[in-house]
């Protein structure tokens, strides 16, 4: 019989008690660890600097209502890294889990984290310390305790939307840059597209042209590098000017 999950206040207490320090394999599956690449006695001092998000959090909807889990993850290239997911201890909360990585060679920061809301295919934050990740995921709990959905959540639909219509493929890996602004890399050039979202065009981010902007799922998108493919392939192929004949005298 599986034993009953530590919702994330209990598994803060057993940690402060040192109960997770042993380095035996029992000890660490116990902690919450589900799959690793490392050796099995290196798993305690992993624990020790992935747990730091884990023992940061303070927000009671968090505490009480999420259990943790963790995976050592070995990458093609690169270092081994690893992440601590969130998961709702209820299925009443489906839908609202996190996961915060670390010093994953995939990210361009050093600790990242993926959401159910905003979709594991792409990060919804990123940052550089600690402490920015601490202040983020427990601003996040109030979110996912009332089930506030972020304008972001909406606005990368759109703008994965508007990918496919490019033809890019479902799935595409959207990253929010802030400030209404995404980019993804395009399968076709593998080149960067920035694309800009405004829920209004008399309200838009700076850079946005409303003259070349397009109207997907009721908001409005804008991408600047195809945009100027659009502008050079018509000075590369003009239309031709057709001439109305002079009626015969």
């Amino acid at each position: 019989m599986e034993e009953p999950k530590l919702s994330v206040r209990q598994w803060q207490e057993q940690f402060q008690s040192g109960a997770f320090s042993a380095p035996d394999l029992y000890t660490q599956c116990t902690a919450g660890w589900s799959d690793w690449f490392c050796q099995d006695h290196a798993l305690a001092g992993r624990l020790k600097k992935i747990g730091r998000i884990v023992m940061g959090v303070r927000d009671p909807f968090i505490l009480d209502n999420y259990y943790v889990w963790f995976k050592n993850n070995c990458p093609l290239s690169g270092p081994l890294y690893d992440h601590v997911t969130f998961t709702p201890l209820s299925a009443s909360h489906d839908g609202k889990g996190f996961s915060v990585v670390q010093d994953s060679p995939h990210e361009p920061y050093k600790w990242t984290l993926y959401t159910a809301r905003y979709g594991y295919d792409s990060p919804e934050f990123g940052c550089r310390n600690i402490r920015e990740m601490l202040l983020y995921v427990n601003r996040l709990g109030p979110e996912l305790q009332q089930g506030f959905v972020p304008a972001f959540v909406q606005e990368k639909a759109a703008v994965a939307a508007y990918a496919k219509a490019r033809g890019e493929p479902a799935g595409i890996r959207i990253v929010r840059d802030g400030g209404q602004h995404y980019h993804y890399i395009s399968r076709q050039d593998q080149r960067r597209r920035t694309v800009m979202v405004a829920s209004s065009l008399e309200d838009t981010p700076a850079g946005f042209d409303p003259a070349g902007a397009c109207a997907v799922r009721g908001l409005y998108v804008y991408c600047p590098e195809e945009a100027r493919i659009a502008a050079l392939d018509r000075r590369e192929n003009p239309q031709p000017t057709h001439h109305r004949k002079e009626a015969a005298r």
